[in-house]
């Protein structure tokens, strides 16, 4: 009996790793949706830079932090913080359904 336990440990750890690989993907499209959708537009060149790149959401906008954090002459519309905020109960229902007994 242990030792086919302690074989189906590998393919266990396997298979959690590739479920966690998917949670925080979709968890990250989400997150770019929310950027997105809560971006401000005049040009639409802010609300069409959100990427995914190497697990973050980026944006290749050079004002995106002015608009995210503010300036001295404008208070702070953030995007990102609240996409993400928004995200974090759909990523933690995903990691429970991927480790929870």
């Amino acid at each position: 009996m242990t030792a086919s336990w302690i074989s189906l440990i590998p393919g266990i750890v396997t298979q959690s790793a590739v479920a966690a690989q998917e949670a925080v993907a979709a968890t990250l499209v989400d997150i770019r949706a929310g950027a997105e959708a809560r971006s401000r537009v005049l040009t639409g060149e802010l609300k069409s830079s959100w990427r995914i790149v190497d697990d973050s959401v980026v944006s290749d906008s050079d004002h995106a932090a002015f608009n995210e954090f503010g300036t001295v002459h404008m208070a702070a519309q953030p995007m990102l913080t609240p996409a993400s905020e928004e995200a974090r109960p759909a990523f933690i229902a995903r990691a429970h359904r991927i480790y929870s007994p």
